[in-house]
Order: C-alpha cells, then structure tokens, then sequence
C-alpha cells in the first residue's frame, strides 16, 4: 500500500491508492486542509470545519458512500433491506415514524417555496411554534421584499373571511381587508385601560369601569361618567386654567369661557354671529346685529316673566294679549303695576346709588284714589307742573276736585248735569280773584256768605252806531253815532237778572231812541239825550224775558 506525501505539480499533499487508514481509534480526529479527493469508500463521519460545521454522520444501519462523481449516498446497511415510506403525498414533507420507516405526510407540504400545513383538528392547533428559550425566545418571523399595499406579510383568515391582515406598507386591518390608515379595525376595540400617545405618556384617553378621561400633558380636559345618580360630562374636571372655545366659519371664539377671568362669552369677537334659544312653540331670543330680541317670531305662547325673592312675576310680558304686569300675571291695560300694600311708583331726579332726596311717587289706594307726591331735598313737598301744548281736562265724573294743604281742604269745585261750583270748605277761608300785582278784586266770602267786588268793576262794552242790535251778553252798552234819529234795539234777555247799562254818547245833540220788551212784556222806547242812560235789569215774565227800567238818568 504505497503512500506518496510530498509536491507536484498538481499541488497534491497526500495521494494513496488502495486502503488508507488514519488512527487506530473512533475517536481520532484528522485535519485536512484544502480539497480531499476520494475515490473509494469513507467510512465514519466527515467534518467540514473551515466554513462552518456542516457534517455527515454515519448512524447505525446506515452508511456514507461516495460517488466518483462527487456524489453522496446514504443508505441502511442494516437487515431491513433500507427506508420504507408511508404515503405518496406529491411535494409531501417526510417525517419520521420508525427505525426503518418515514411518513410522507398529506398535510404538510413543500413545493420549493410555499411551505402548506393543513389539517382537521378539533380542540388542538394545527401548528405551533415552541421557543424554550427564556431569553430572547423569538417565536416567528416573516420577512419579505415587498413594501407595498400588494404584499401580505400576513393573513389569518376564518371561514374565508379575513381577521387579521399585515400588509407590506406596514398597515394592519383586523376584519378588514381595505386599510387606510396603520391600523384599521372593522368592529369593536375592546380596552383594558388606557390608550396612550407614543413617546407622551401622560396624554392619553384612560378607561375605568363606567368612566372615560380624556388627558392632555397630564391634564384632565374631559370626563365622562355614567353614574346611576347622574350620568354627566364635566369639561375641565380638576378646575384647572382651561379655557373653553368654540369656532364657526366666521367667529374664532363663537363660544368663549375664559377661565382664568371666571367670565363666559357668546360672539367673542362681536362678529355677524347669531344666537337664538327656542323652545317647543318658536324662537324665544335672539341675539344679533340689530339688538337683542325676545319673542322674534311674534308668537303668543311665549311670555316673558322675571321673578323677584317672593313674587313670581315681578315682571310679566303677556305676548298673547300684548300687555305688560308688574307684580300681576294677568295685566289688564298695556302697562298695569299692581301692588297690594299701596306702594308706589317713584321717579327720582339724579339717584344713581338708591339715596334720592328729589323725587315724586304715585300711588294707587285701596279705593283706587291716586296720589301723586313730590319732595325736594330739603324735605319738602315739591312742585307739580303740568305742561300740556293741548287743554288740560280734570275729569271727576261728577265728583268733586279738592284744594288742600297736606291733610286740610280748603276748596273743592263741584258739577253736575246743570251747573259748576267753586265753594271753600272752611268757615274762615275766603275764595277771592286776585289781578297779577296780588290785588284782590273780589271775594267770595265764607263768614259773610256774600259776594264783594274789592276794585273797579268792568261791564265790558257794545257799540251801535246806527239801527241795530244791543246784544244782551254784553253788560255796558254805549250809543254813540253822529247821525240823526238813532234806533238802537236790545235783544230779549237769556239770563234771569242780567243787569245792563245803555248809555247815550253820540256826537250830536239829537236824541237816540231805545227799544226793548218791558215788563208788561210789550214793545217799549226811551229816547236817550246826549249824555243820558238807563239801567235795564232782565226778569222771566211767563215765558217770555224782558226788561225792567230800573234807573232813568235821562
């Protein structure tokens, strides 16, 4: 058995022909470095140890043979004539069953690429993957090229339908197959605790049994509780420095609570928003450009009411019958102000802190007598003026108007269908006519029970220059014409007792001729001289007045 160790050209180390043995022992061990051509038979194992340690073991009942084309063969050199196989499943991935026998399995199949585990198992999974590793016991990784919405990293499907989908973009859809965001859930998301932004933990939306919060930076913006007593939202619950906004299209602060000045604002920016409160009938207010209005609808079911301590209509709009109460919830006039206790209506002069000393109240009795009081600010009564561009009317209903100072009357004027009176009411107080510079010029006198004309008296005065007609409302009448042969004529007298004066004046010496009805209710003449007259008193005779010649100066 010639052994050749050395160099030729074929920089062969070692060649041998025949049986080579190396060691005397199973656990020899033999470096070769470089290539090692075989042409017989290897028996034990062969190490590859430079790139790796990939070997070939030779078992029991089993030998290594090498072809001279390179090739490997491992076959059974035991009695049972080598491996028998159990299925012929196409693409079926051998599995073993015994010593001498492998199963080709029906449900687990390789082609090359797709590697297909399926079965029929009830109660057990089909697959698992085991990792005992405790440290970084990786489990199942699924690499691939693909980075688009075409690739399927992963599908796990039930009946046919999808449940849950990994995509190439790195989209998840569970239960659903069409993802438009990195997560897409079609049903219900069920969370223990809490849903947490990365990288912020203290923003987030935390779940508790019955109640929802929503955090931001570590503060809590809303929470949302369903409490058997009163479910409820209450924004800003830990009373922090949050203020509250609410936009529209043209208005940045539509809604405003500013928190920090305790103030709450509607139209912040008093742009062209509108604000309305309705109820079941119609608008009941409106706030916009124009102003605000109650009742914008004009409907007669809304009314406006104020209430005080104790009054519930303190202030009463009723809308259906146009009118307005204070403390009355059916007014019966436009304004009616109704009080119980005979309190009164008081306009003041200057009072802006309720400390008036200039004011006058208007009160209404039990009776329905009102009064009208006024006071200046040294306490006594003020002045009542009554400007009027129109008459001033004093309406009593045939009742009587009393003057009085303070609680005393001193005069009262009366009327009824057929005559007016002035009379005082105190025995000692006189009814006197003054002129402007205080002069009394008559007097109706109380003690005396008389009438006295205290300065000149005036009759007036009627003048007939010719024939003609002395009218009998006039008192003084004066003849006077520088024609001859004047007839002047006095009308029949309207009132019982007038009292007129007819006096001849006329530029001539001729005399003037009077007529009237006397008293034997006849036509009667007095002629008149120059300078001459008479006093003619007026008496009903019958049916018919005439006139008494009770003075003839002529």
């Amino acid at each position: 058995m010639p052994i050749y160790v050395g160099e030729n050209n074929n920089a062969t180390i070692l060649q041998t022909s025949g049986s080579t043995q190396f060691g005397n022992s199973s656990d020899d061990l033999h470096n070769i470095y470089g290539t090692l051509i075989v042409t017989g038979t290897i028996s034990g194992s062969i190490h590859h140890t430079q790139g790796g340690l990939s070997y070939l073991v030779a078992g029991s009942n089993v030998t290594i043979t090498s072809a001279s084309n390179g090739q490997v063969t491992v076959a059974s050199s035991g009695g049972g004539g080598g491996i028998s196989w159990d299925g012929s499943t196409a693409n079926g991935v051998a599995t073993y069953k015994d010593s001498d026998e492998a199963t080709v399995e029906s449900n687990l199949t390789f082609d090359g690429n797709t590697l297909t585990v399926s079965g029929d198992v009830s109660g057990d999974y089909v697959a698992v993957i085991d990792n005992d590793e405790s440290s970084a016991g990786h489990g199942l990784k699924v690499t691939s090229d693909g980075t688009s919405t075409g690739t399927y990293l992963l599908e796990l499907e039930s009946a046919s339908s999808s449940i849950l989908r990994v995509r190439g973009d790195g989209s998840v859809g569970i239960g659903a197959t069409t993802m438009g965001q990195k997560l897409t859930v079609e049903g219900d998301i069920g969370v223990a605790s809490d849903l947490i932004h990365k990288g912020d933990s203290d923003t987030k939306i935390a779940f508790t049994t019955d109640d929802i919060s929503i955090q931001a930076g570590g503060v809590e913006f809303i929470k949302i509780t369903e409490d058997d007593s009163q479910d409820k939202i209450v924004f800003n619950d830990g009373a922090a420095d949050i203020d509250f906004i609410v936009e529209s299209p043209n208005e940045s602060k539509a809604l405003y609570l500013h928190a920090e000045n305790e103030v709450f604002h509607i139209n912040h920016g008093e742009s062209n928003f509108q604000t309305k409160i309705h109820n079941t009938n119609d608008t009941v207010f409106t706030v916009d450009s124009t102003g605000a209005i109650f009742n914008d609808d004009s409907h007669a079911s809304i009314d406006f009411r104020i209430e005080s301590d104790s009054n519930t209509h303190m202030f009463f709009l009723d809308s259906g019958n146009d009118k307005i109460g204070i403390n009355t919830s059916a007014p019966d006039k436009d304004l009616e102000i109704n009080n119980s206790s005979g309190g009164a209506i008081r306009l003041t002069y200057n009072d802006s802190d309720g400390s008036a000393s200039d004011y006058a109240d208007i009160s209404v009795g039990a009776n329905g007598a009102l009064t009208l009081a006024t006071t200046d600010s040294d306490g006594l009564a003020g002045d009542l003026t009554l400007d009027a561009d129109g008459d001033i009317y004093l309406n009593a209903d045939n009742g009587t108007v009393v003057f009085a100072d303070d609680t005393t009357s001193y005069m009262t004027i009366t009327n009824n269908s057929s005559h007016s009176f002035i009379r005082p009411l105190a025995t000692d107080k006189d009814i006197q006519l003054a002129t402007a510079d205080s002069n009394i010029a008559a007097t109706v006198d109380s003690s005396l029970d008389g009438f006295a004309i205290n300065r000149k008296m005036f009759l007036g005065a009627d003048y007939s220059n010719s024939t003609g007609l002395i009218e009998s409302s006039c008192g003084f009448n004066i003849i006077d014409s520088t024609s001859n042969n004047v007839d002047a004529h006095v009308a029949n007298a309207e009132t019982h007792g007038q009292i007129k004066v007819v006096m001849h004046v006329g530029q001539n010496s001729n005399s003037a001729t009077l007529h009237f009805t006397g008293s034997s209710m006849s036509a009667t003449t007095k002629s008149l001289t120059k300078n001459t007259g008479v006093l003619l008193v007026s008496l009903i005779m019958g049916v018919q007045p005439t006139w008494l010649l009770v003075g003839d100066v002529s």
